[in-house]
Parts: structure tokens; C-alpha cells; sequence
């Protein structure tokens, strides 16, 4: 598996960035940063992923929390 080192940059730079990001937002850079380190980020990926599905009430809100991931 290859890690896009330009996606983990991108991921970091907008969790500490001083913008408050929307839940998919966090969802995908939780996901992106789960493959460089799963301990710390899958935790938080499946959160935003509860969150966000809450937020929507949409049942079609589903999904692993480290896969699925859509390009940008």
C-alpha cells in the first residue's frame, strides 16, 4: 500500500488550521491520517462518522471508517 505523502500534509494542514472544518471535512483527513496511524485516528474517524451521520440523518451515511475515501 502506498501512503500519498501530499494527502497526510493536506489532512494535517486542515486539522490545524485556525478555520473550524465541516464534519466531512474531518471525516476525510481522519481517514487519510488513519493509514499513516491507525491507533490514533480510527477512533476519531469512526466519531466523525457517527457525528456526521447524525448531523444528516441520512441512513446512507455509511462506511468504514478507513475506506471509501473520495478524491478531491
Amino acid at each position: 500500500m502506498t501512503i500519498d505523502q501530499d494527502e497526510v500534509l493536506r489532512a494535517g494542514v486542515l486539522l490545524l488550521g485556525s478555520g473550524r472544518p465541516g464534519r466531512a471535512q474531518l471525516l476525510g483527513a481522519y481517514r487519510v491520517l488513519a493509514e499513516v496511524s491507525p491507533k490514533a485516528y480510527v477512533p476519531k474517524s469512526v466519531d466523525a462518522l457517527l457525528a456526521l451521520r447524525h448531523e444528516t440523518r441520512n441512513p446512507e451515511v455509511t462506511g468504514a471508517p478507513a475506506a471509501g475515501r473520495k478524491d478531491t
